[in-house]
């Protein structure tokens, strides 16, 4: 596993540029890698990856404390288990943290209609294709919002659904007003002199009327001010601000074994308060669990301050949260542990030379 870490950051730092965006697109996880590109591998092999070396060190002497004192209380099959469990368990948790968290309300509304109503045979394809839906919307949207012509390529996914009309409604794209059919009217440039399709005034060369496509009809500035066709541009910032927040948010890459390290001090935690239990009174032993509880309630304070409205917990709560599902995943596979296998087996302490206790 270590050495795995290793080669992965060697590899992060490479002076190829193949290398390092191969490194990136496989190690790391993010909602664009995994619900937009389909990368899903990358919710377990980015808990392999680091990108500092700061970061690296701190988590390798973790795992190797954590593995010393637990080397003979789990067989290969728990360390798989326990490993495999909470790399996924943290990075589920963690996508669906960034979608509940920075989605956009107005793309959740557009495409809510395709998300399934009731668990059946095609429910997963369901599932996909309202993701499919939901992603497409947010990139082109932003795109629209962006370049100032809202709707213009969203529009063919609108129209369908109960919570479209509020986002239709919310919309700043202006229509012609001359051929009654609603189509978008774009800014057009004109070669040589021509009227205006409004006022009739003269408009000379290289003027810039917003014209309909379909009738071909253009209004210079004064008529669309006066039509109220011009864009609302405090609408269109206001609009566009979600969808900006979403790309940086769905594209922000999770990484690190901080959440298998997390898993193991929780089950070094709970492995330490059953031997106190069970009169087992080194001092060592005493200071393990107020050592492991550590991290986690730090984690805590940092998701509360978050959920109060703090923007810079906000910034880490992604990264809390990872390590809190780690050392919940580690605490019930602990609990699940003892419930299933006799006291006896589990009570071993790692340090015993020849006896079967220290």
């Amino acid at each position: 596993l270590l050495v795995s870490q290793t080669g992965l950051y060697c590899m992060s730092n490479a002076p190829s540029t193949d290398i390092r965006t191969c490194v990136r697109c496989n190690f790391e996880c993010s909602w664009r890698q995994v619900a937009a590109e389909g990368r899903w591998w990358t919710l377990l092999t980015a808990h392999f990856h680091h990108n500092t070396i700061e970061h690296l060190l701190s988590n390798s002497v973790q795992l190797c404390v954590g593995v010393v004192l637990l080397q003979n209380l789990l067989l290969p099959a728990g360390w798989l288990l326990l490993l495999t469990t909470s790399c996924l368990t943290s990075s589920l948790v963690s996508l669906v943290w960034t979608y509940s968290q920075h989605a956009p309300s107005e793309a959740i509304s557009v495409v809510a209609h395709l998300w399934p109503r009731a668990v059946s045979s095609t429910w997963w394809n369901e599932v996909l294709a309202y993701n499919e839906a939901f992603n497409e919307y947010c990139e082109l949207r932003r795109v629209e919002l962006k370049s100032g012509f809202p709707g213009h390529l969203t529009r063919r996914l609108l129209g369908e659904g109960a919570g479209c009309h509020e986002a239709a409604a919310q919309r700043a794209d202006p229509v012609c007003p001359s051929c009654g059919k609603g189509h978008p009217m774009t800014k057009c440039v004109v070669n040589e002199t021509c009227h205006c399709g409004g006022c009739q005034a003269v408009q000379p060369l290289h003027s810039a009327l917003l014209t309909c496509p379909a009738c071909q009809v253009g209004f210079c500035g004064d008529c669309l001010e006066e039509k109220g066709l011009l864009y609302d541009i405090a609408t269109i910032v206001r609009l566009y601000k979600p969808y900006e927040v979403w790309k940086e948010q769905s594209t922000r890459g999770s990484l690190g074994s901080s959440a298998m390290v997390q898993s193991i001090m929780a089950v070094v935690g709970c492995w330490s308060l059953q031997l106190i239990s069970l009169r087992y009174r080194c001092g060592s032993l005493m200071l393990l669990p107020a050592f492991c509880i550590l991290q986690p309630i730090y984690d805590a304070t940092i998701l509360f301050r978050a959920h109060h409205g703090d923007g810079e917990a906000a910034e880490q709560s992604n990264v809390s949260l990872s390590h809190v599902s780690g050392f919940v995943v580690g605490t019930l596979f602990y609990i699940v542990r003892v419930s299933l296998i006799a006291r006896s087996s589990l009570v071993r302490f790692p340090f015993a030379v020849g006896q079967g206790r220290a």
